[in-house]
């Protein structure tokens, strides 16, 4: 009956993995705008090395192969980096993460060093393929930031419209729009950044939390670390003051250069801020239903508990709340 459940789940995973792949390839690049996407397919991807180590790629390659030639019934090479980004940040990233915690990086490194590595890769080959197609996206990057705004603009107007929002009521809010959605374009890369190193850490929480509550004895997990101690590196303080250097003296377009770094990194400061709240109600036996709550208004209330949790985070680096620093001195 035990190896009859193991099957089943793993024909189940296995078979979600392959919708997955398919949908992601026929939604070409707007899958990147999709939150969910990044999350599951780590989930997956952690879950199966978590289970089958480095054998898991080969199920793996197979169901993305299946997937690519299901969808195109052949390789087709004008959309090859299209195909080749979607492999590389759903399906590579989780997978070098996976294997460089089990090589025992610390959970925080094997995020970094997985994302960054993968990352860069993408962007060469997106510089070579801009090469090679004589495509001068740089020169004429308001033009592309137009075709973005307008081809996105038309979807979300036939919404409102089936909404039945008037005509009178889009116009008027229309340049906005167009406005947000240039800026959210000029921001993807942190956007995109954010995407993959928290679907990493919430699939890795959830499953540690899930197969220590199952007593599992898979040595994946490991002890070495307690994550509600975790500090992010003082280095990092560096970069939000480069970033807010950029944003003060830069003009134009160069300032979202400085509008990514602030807020890659006060994404890992919030995470940090996290981790604090977490120390204390676990130091201090709060139950979990009001843990919970606390969470869920910090997450719903938006801007000012957002913003405190990040100071609260940026603060640590100089405070030691946790008392950190003296724990490694010991």
């Amino acid at each position: 009956m035990y190896k009859f459940k193991k099957f089943l789940s793993i024909f189940l995973i296995t078979f979600l993995l392959y919708l997955l792949i398919t949908d992601c390839l026929s939604a070409g690049y707007y899958c990147f705008a999709n939150p969910l996407f990044y999350l599951v397919f780590s989930f997956i991807i952690i879950w199966y090395f978590k289970n089958y180590k480095g054998s898991s790629i080969l199920p793996i390659a197979i169901v993305c192969f299946a997937g690519i030639m299901s969808v195109y019934n052949y390789i087709d090479y004008d959309r090859s980096f299209e195909i080749l980004s979607v492999i590389l940040i759903f399906i590579a990233i989780p997978y070098v993460f996976s294997y460089l915690y089990n090589k025992k990086l610390s959970l925080a490194k094997a995020v970094s060093f997985s994302v960054l590595s993968i990352l860069s890769l993408v962007f060469l080959f997106l510089t070579v393929y801009i090469y090679y197609s004589n495509i001068y996206i740089f020169s004429n990057l308001s033009y592309y930031l137009n075709k973005y705004a307008g081809i996105i603009l038309v979807k979300i107007i036939n919404i409102y419209k089936q909404m039945g929002i008037s005509d009178a009521l889009i116009n008027k809010f229309k340049p906005e729009l167009i406005v947000m959605l240039k800026d959210m374009f000029l921001l993807a890369p942190s956007i995109l950044v954010i995407f993959l190193w928290f679907s990493l850490w919430i699939s890795f929480i959830i499953l540690k939390n899930r197969t220590t509550k199952d007593k599992d004895n898979n040595n994946f997990f490991r002890n070495d670390e307690n994550l509600l101690n975790w500090k992010a590196s003082d280095f990092l303080i560096v970069g939000l003051v480069v970033g807010l250097v950029i944003i003060i003296f830069a003009n134009g377009l160069y300032k979202f250069i400085g509008y990514n770094i602030i807020i890659v990194l006060a994404s890992v400061f919030f995470v940090q801020g996290l981790t604090i709240l977490a120390f204390y109600f676990k130091k201090n036996n709060v139950n979990k239903i009001l843990r919970f709550f606390a969470y869920a208004i910090i997450f719903l209330f938006g801007n000012p508990f957002l913003i405190f949790i990040v100071m609260l985070g940026i603060f640590d680096e100089w405070f030691d709340f946790r008392k950190v620093n003296s724990i490694n001195i010991k």
